[in-house]
């Protein structure tokens, strides 16, 4: 649970899990060949947030779609010239798992600071009527050992 008693990021992913099988592996799933155009249907995306919506009992969930996209370690990281694809697809998301549950609420999270240093992430802001919360992840590194 997260400190507020709703459910925390992992147990969503948790019940994500559970319920695999059930379109949800297509609908959150990326392939380094894939445009983000074409990574989930608007059915494949409903059916994700249906099946997430009756595994979490309490009906609510934080959903970081996307999380640290402005980095290339992860499958969905973007690259200069995504920024309106980006927010396409995030707003379509949004739409959509907000028609299957209020409660649900989409984190917009990129990491502190880009991988490529083209990408300025205020490009890939969908507006502040389609994101609940936001905010940067962050890590402490060391250097030499520091």
């Amino acid at each position: 649970m997260g400190v507020d008693g709703r459910p925390g990021e992992y147990e969503a992913f948790i019940c994500q899990r559970r319920v695999e099988g059930r379109n949800l592996d297509r609908a959150t799933d990326v392939r380094r060949d894939e445009t983000v155009q074409q990574r989930a249907s608007s059915s494949e995306i409903t059916t994700w947030a249906t099946d997430l919506k009756k595994a979490l009992s309490s009906g609510s969930a934080y959903i970081r779609l996307g999380w640290e996209f402005n980095g290339d370690w992860f499958p969905w990281g973007v690259k200069p010239g995504d920024a309106a694809a980006f927010k396409s697809c995030w707003i379509k998301w949004y739409t959509l798992v907000k028609r299957v549950a209020t409660k649900f609420e989409l984190v917009w999270n990129p990491y502190n600071q880009s991988s490529d240093a083209r990408l300025d992430v205020r490009d890939f802001w969908p507006g502040g009527g389609y994101v609940d919360a936001t905010g940067p992840d962050a890590y402490a590194l060391s250097v030499n050992g520091n």
